[in-house]
């Protein structure tokens, strides 16, 4: 099996990623891949459909005013990072949610934007503070905010 190696960006490769553990970066790099493919409207659309029932893709070019190619490409970048499984039953292929968690992080995006999560100002506040907490505690001193408050 031939491995590949994916430079997340032309950042990378000038910052401190030598630094960084192989297998964690391996890691970051595949969630990267994820939220890149993720990253577009109709892939949502697609992903919020799926979440439902199984579909052909037909039958989601449909609802969604696609044409069968299009559908079937969004699909198979979906397919790429594990977020679908298809399945052929004759001439139809029947897409299903392989990874439906994703959608409760799409759930998580503030209100306005079109998705119904339940992220509250009260939970917002929290993780705040979290964060907060947790830069106070950062013990490595490197920390832009640490440097700031002493």
């Amino acid at each position: 099996m031939n491995e590949m190696v994916y430079v997340v960006d032309k950042v990378s490769t000038f910052c401190n990623i030598k630094r960084m553990n192989t297998t964690d970066l391996t890691q970051y790099e595949s969630s990267a891949r994820l939220l890149k493919v993720l990253g577009h409207p109709v892939r949502l659309a697609i992903l919020e459909s799926l979440y439902q029932r199984s579909w052909c893709v037909c039958e989601i070019a449909d609802s969604l005013g696609l044409n069968k190619s299009a559908a079937s490409k969004h699909l198979s970048l979906l397919k790429r990072v594990g977020v679908v499984a298809m399945e052929r039953h004759g001439t139809q292929v029947i897409c299903t949610l392989a990874m439906p968690c994703v959608l409760e992080m799409l759930h998580c995006t503030p209100q306005d934007s079109g998705f119904t999560g339940d992220s509250t100002e009260t939970s917002r506040s929290t993780q705040k503070d979290e964060a907060i907490t947790a830069l106070q505690s950062c013990s490595t001193g490197t920390c832009a905010r640490t440097k700031e408050k002493t």
